[in-house]
């Protein structure tokens, strides 16, 4: 089923404008329902929402990421 931008923002417990930039950085797939380029109406599908939590889903499921390993520190001799 597809939803609006309103309903996805709800669901996601975000503002409509969060929404829509995560469109627009491409993170979260939308169709575009509207009538020619001018009148542009965007949904999102229940897949795509879903897709997207598991995305962003933190767990045990999911590898963790390698630490980062600082650089040595090299002491420096003044002469």
């Amino acid at each position: 089923m597809l939803r609006s931008i309103k309903y996805s923002a709800e669901y996601l417990d975000s503002s409509e404008d969060h929404i829509l930039n995560l469109i627009r950085k491409g993170e979260l797939p939308a169709v575009n329902v509207g009538v020619g380029s001018q009148r542009r109406r965007l949904k999102i599908s229940d897949e795509a929402l879903n897709r997207f939590i598991a995305q962003r889903t933190i767990g045990a499921e999911q590898p963790a990421k390698p630490k980062r390993r600082s650089m040595p520190q090299t002491q420096k001799e003044w002469v």
